[in-house]
């Protein structure tokens, strides 16, 4: 068994690519399909996810140039890359509030407010803490943005998805399963996705982290999101369309 995880290993770089590529291509795909004309208020959050899909697809593809730059890059463009994950999460957290909300949720504003004083608060405890130490500081940076941004923007995606899917007639039946599709595909990426994150000191990625997964499921973690990815632009037979520019298209 030792076998597989090597594998992987040796080609994490060529799956921190197809990952960075798979959200930029979602991001291009979805800016293209929302730049179409559109009356329903709802077409204002798509430039959200088309931003989220491409800013995040960057990172994916920086974090695979420090690979294989193998740690000889200085610490600012760690800090700058802890900005670029933390803008992409932010993107997603936003798409989905405004999901939600534009199908009569009340609470996106309350949300909104909680979850960036949260990260906020957060980031300055572990500033405080481990400001000292840059790759502490950095990885303990990073697990906060997944803990605190991530995993509630991709629930918030599922949950705008599907109950976007709700207000769609019996009829439609393929526009509502597609839209359902997607937001299972991010719920997933979140959870577990976003939960078994990089080691580091703050709890409890301590003990649940990328290690954990690897032990247990014998693949990396990166290879798991990269899957929910690509899912996201998985080509459907009804429509010769890819999946997100598919459920795009079902709210327009």
């Amino acid at each position: 068994m030792d076998a597989i995880p090597a594998f992987f290993s040796t080609h994490l770089t060529l799956i921190y690519f197809l990952y960075g590529l798979a959200f930029f291509v979602t991001g291009v795909v979805v800016w293209l399909e929302a730049s179409r004309s559109s009356e329903l208020p709802l077409a204002r959050a798509m430039p959200f996810l088309a931003i989220f899909g491409i800013v995040h697809g960057t990172h994916e593809w920086v974090e695979m140039f420090y690979l294989m730059a193998n740690g000889s890059l200085r610490p600012f463009p760690h800090v700058l890359r802890i900005l670029i994950l933390a803008c992409s999460f932010g993107l997603l957290v936003e798409f989905g509030l405004r999901m939600l909300s534009g199908n009569g949720w009340r609470y996106a504003w309350p949300a909104r407010a909680a979850l960036w004083a949260l990260f906020l608060i957060g980031m300055g405890y572990i500033t405080y803490t481990w400001g000292e130490a840059m790759d502490a500081w950095v990885n303990a940076a990073d697990v906060w943005c997944r803990y605190c941004l991530a995993v509630p923007g991709a629930v918030l995606a599922a949950g705008g998805l599907h109950r976007q899917s709700q207000t769609l007639p019996s009829t439609d039946r393929g526009s509502s399963w597609a839209l359902r599709a997607v937001g299972l595909a991010f719920l997933l990426y979140g959870v577990p996705g976003q939960v078994f994150v990089g080691p580091s000191l703050l709890p409890p990625s301590t003990v649940v982290n990328s290690l954990l997964f690897l032990r247990l499921f014998h693949f990396p973690v990166q290879l798991w999101r990269t899957l929910m990815a690509l899912s996201l632009i998985h080509i459907s037979e009804p429509t010769r369309l890819g999946m997100i520019s598919y459920a795009v298209f079902c709210l327009k």
